[in-house]
């Protein structure tokens, strides 16, 4: 926090967490804070995030309007909430179709083009 405020800067736009202990001190000193992909924090702050729960329903719908009915999913990390929210839009919109979970095998990843190959 106080590199950033040495750049005299009017705003931080925050894509990880920010104990609050730091946001308290951005406030003090007028800068706003920012949060993305967050749904929520442990103090006031603006949020703004995608519904990555309906964009997985939109990717999983637009696969199946493509005629596709066979899948294999290479879902991101166990504790993203994010990967989590996009898979289980993806899984439901399946599932609509009658493409049960139990048929669709599931690998882990990280975001990464190397485990994206490994999956």
């Amino acid at each position: 926090v106080d590199q950033i405020l040495s750049y005299e800067v009017d705003a931080v736009l925050s894509l990880t967490e920010v104990p609050p202990a730091e946001a308290r001190l951005l406030a003090q000193h007028d800068v706003e804070l920012l949060l993305y992909n967050h749904s929520s924090a442990a103090y006031p702050v603006d949020l703004v995030s995608c519904d990555h729960r309906a964009a997985g329903r939109a990717l999983g719908r637009r696969l199946l309007e493509l005629g596709h009915r066979s899948f294999a999913f290479i879902e991101g990390p166990q504790m993203s909430v994010l990967a989590a929210d996009r898979a289980r839009g993806v899984m439901d919109m399946l599932e609509e179709a009658g493409i049960g979970r139990k048929d669709v095998p599931v690998a882990i990843g990280d975001f990464g083009y190397q485990s994206g190959r490994d999956g």
